[in-house]
Formats: structure tokens, sequence, C-alpha cells
């Protein structure tokens, strides 16, 4: 075999920040970085890296490879969904593409056992229900790959790892990282801890804090960092074109900050739907009674409320009117578009509506869903009724709507009429409260019309979903 593998001659090609990653022997690796910047594709090469199953890599690198080969490795994710269908299938590529010999979910073959007791390698057999978990590599390198959602981590307890790789930490709890690194301890590795994650976008979330509290034992001599921020572009000859355009089209400018050049940003803080500006967010666009009539519902006794819209000819959505009712609940607010728009109206409806109005029911014991269905149903033809069977998550819809508002690129998909008072009034006042997801509603008479904007604009566009959101404190 040559100085260095043909494959790395051809074809391996690292981006600086993969190269600082894989050449570190600090305590902590925290390779923190936008979507698609490589950083999945790394847990692989820590391993042959680590198992030193390819020495000509730590070679070419110009690293020590194989400290770990007798030291349990682990590979954990925060569901075992995300860890078998994103993160082992990366790891098995690189090992075929380095034609490494492995299993994975029983137990290594006999040839392989008798291989390592004949060589005196001293290589520990694990218990048969562990090889579930287990991926082996022909040299005797083990894997140990698992889960630590809902403190499925402490199962860990019996373990110790030479090494470990914690895959999209912002979505993990900080007691699972935390426990990964107690466990962490094996005395014949340099017991590292690799943190790969898409940055936490949302205001206390708990990789804030624990950064901070990182960076002062570093300063204090405690223990070892390297902090890397990996962008998008860094991997761009590897992703289709249109990667990065599409990712900037579905979120806001600021969202985008992390999610293609892998800054932590937090969100939840100040104006929620930062993407409305009073110049840029208003067209005076005319209804035009050919066009499909798009109407959204928010139900509500006092105010109830309901939107119009239409789509322009490049698809982009307006807001031509809104409907205010101080008090009665869904009945007179149908009743108002109905002497608006059902007389002149000559084209198809859709309808979008707050998903929890199936169950809510008016005076009359009749489910608002209903009360839609039968006047606005029976005034216009044909009426579609297009909404989800549950609303998204408050901020991922809060998210949607601010990026339709303006995207990443600086476009705006989404405009309103100035004759919306009550919606500008939302998007100028409506605010997050500190440290939660969730929209501060203290002022009864806001939300109601935003509100509307997000269902019928999650139902037009595909959701935005918030990174870190599922370990996100919430109040």
């Amino acid at each position: 075999m040559s100085s260095q593998p043909v494959a790395v001659e051809r074809s391996l090609a690292l981006s600086a920040n993969q190269y600082a990653e894989l050449t570190s022997r600090e305590r902590w690796v925290v390779n923190v970085g936008g979507k698609g910047s490589g950083k999945t594709a790394m847990a692989g090469l820590i391993i042959l890296i680590q198992s030193g199953a390819r020495p000509e890599l730590g070679e070419w690198l110009g690293v020590e490879s194989g400290l770990n080969r007798f030291a349990l490795g682990g590979l954990f994710a925060n569901d075992y969904q995300q860890l078998s269908t994103a993160i082992l299938p990366e790891v098995f590529q690189w090992l075929d593409f380095f034609e490494v010999g492995y299993v994975y979910g029983h137990q290594p073959p006999a040839e392989w056992v008798a291989r390592w007791a004949s060589e005196g390698a001293p290589v520990r057999i694990y218990p048969a229900k562990a090889h579930g978990s287990m991926l082996i590599l022909e040299n005797g390198h083990h894997v140990y790959c698992s889960q630590l959602y809902q403190q499925h981590y402490r199962r860990l307890k019996s373990f110790q790892f030479g090494y470990a790789i914690v895959e999209e930490t912002s979505e993990v709890e900080r007691e699972a990282v935390n426990f990964v690194a107690e466990y962490t301890r094996d005395a014949r590795g340099p017991n590292q801890i690799y943190l790969h994650s898409n940055p936490p976008e949302v205001d206390g979330h708990w990789m804030f804090d624990w950064r901070d509290a990182l960076r002062k034992t570093v300063a204090e001599g405690k223990s070892g960092l390297r902090e890397i921020r990996s962008t998008t572009y860094d991997n761009i000859e590897n992703l289709p074109a249109d990667y990065a355009d599409r990712i900037l089209g579905a979120v806001t400018q600021e969202i985008a900050q992390a999610r293609i050049l892998g800054f932590w940003v937090q969100s939840t803080r100040g104006r929620a739907y930062r993407g409305f500006d009073d110049n840029e967010s208003m067209e005076d666009f005319a209804y035009d009674p050919k066009r499909a009539l798009i109407l959204g519902f928010d139900f509500n006794w006092s105010p109830s409320a309901a939107g119009v819209f239409q789509l322009t000819d490049r698809n982009e959505l307006r807001k031509v009117d809104e409907v205010h009712v101080e008090a009665g609940g869904t009945e007179p607010v149908c009743a108002e578009v109905l002497r608006r728009y059902a007389g002149v109206h000559r084209s198809q409806v859709w309808v979008y509506w707050d998903a929890t109005g199936g169950s809510h029911t008016s005076n009359t014991f009749t489910t608002n869903h209903q009360i839609v269905r039968d006047t606005i149903g029976a005034r216009f033809r044909p009426v579609l009724f297009k909404s989800r069977p549950s609303n998204p998550h408050q901020a991922d819809r809060v998210l949607t709507v601010s990026a339709a508002l303006c995207d990443g690129a600086g476009k705006r998909w989404y405009k309103i009429n100035p004759r919306c008072t009550k919606t500008i009034h939302d998007y100028r006042r409506m605010s997050w409260i500190p440290g939660t997801w969730k929209l501060d509603k203290t002022d009864l008479s806001l939300s109601h019309h935003s509100d509307i904007d997000g269902y019928v604009i999650c139902g037009l566009r595909p959701i935005t979903r918030v990174v870190g959101l599922s370990s996100a404190r919430a109040a």
C-alpha cells in the first residue's frame, strides 16, 4: 500500500474546517455550522482516524491515528431515526470508500475474533445484547451507536469511551451531553468529545450558557476546546446547485445567518415578525373577482376575524382585505365576508383556518368549522377547504410568516394592502415573551390577524422549522 491512500489522492478534498477538526487534539471539538456544511460526514472520518483502520490516512493528515483502536468509541444522535437514516449511512459510506471491513448490529465474524486473539490484540468482546447497537471494524475497533432521547443516555453507565461523537447537538438535552462527557474517560484514549450541530436559533437555548461555562474552564486551564464554525459554502461543491438559494428562500435574513453561515442567533428576542417593514411590506393590490379567493379564519368570540387573500401572476401572496368583528363569534364574520364578496366573486375559493375550530363550539353548539362550511360553502362555488388537521407550532408558524414577508435573500413573497390596519398593527406590535417560544398576547386585541396569515401562509408554503426547538427552554 502506498504512503497515501489512492482514495485520498484521487477524491478526498477537505475544507479548512474539516481538516482543523480531524487534526484537533483538544478535549472538546465543537463544530457548529450551516446546513450542508459537511459536519455529518466528519463522523466516519473521525472513526477512521481514532480506530487506525487506515493508518495512511493519519499520515496524510499529519496526525497520529489509532489512538483509540482498543478503546470504545461512541456515536450518538437525538433519536434512532436520525442515527439510522442520516448519520450511519454517512459512516458506512466512508468505511466502504476506504475498503474497511465492518459489521453493524450483530456479533463479529468468528475469524475476526480468532485473528484478534492470535495477534494478542486487547479487544474486549461485549455481551450479545450490546451488539445490536455496535459498529465493529475488522481491526477490532468498536463503536457504540445510540440515541440520547428521553434519558436513554443513562444506559451508557456500563460503558467507558475513549472518544465520543454527538450529532445535531442543538436537538439534544444538555444533561445528555454532560452524561456522555462524564463517561468519555477511558485511560487508553485522549477522551475527545466531538459535537456537531446546526447553530441554536432560540433565546434561552442551553448551548449558549454551556458554551460560556466551557470557555471559562478553558481560560482556567481545566480543559481544552477547539471551536469551529462551518458554512454551507465550505461544502458547496458537494451540494446541489440551488441548495443555498433554497435555504435563503425559506427563512428570514436572521435565520439565514445561522443556517448558511453558522452563526449562533437568538431569534426569540424582541419583535416577532422581523420580516415586516412599513415601507416594503405593503402594496395596494387590487382585488380581482376572476382570481381564486383565499380566505383565512381565526375563531374567537371577541374579537373574531377573517383575512382575504389572492395570488399574483408571479404566484406571490397579497392580502387584499381583512374582516374584524368586535363580538359575536364566527357567524357575523362569515356574514360580512359574504356581504363583501358573494355577489361579485367569479372564481374558486380556498379556505384555511385555525385547526382547533373543529372542537370549539359557538353558542349554537355547532363547531366553528361547520359554520364556515355551511355559510361559505353555500354561497361560493367551488370551495376547497385546505387547512391542516393541526396547527404548526407557534414558533414555526411565526418564522414561516416572517420569511414570507422577507426571506434570507431579501425577497418579499407576501405583502399587505394598507387598508388592512389591524394586520399591520399586529406586525408592528407582536413580540416574544422573553426566553420562550411563545408570543406575548397580553394585549387581547393583538395576534388574531397575524395568526390568520400564519394559517394561510403555512398552507401555501413549506413550514420553516426552528432548529433546537425540542431542547429549548419554553414557559
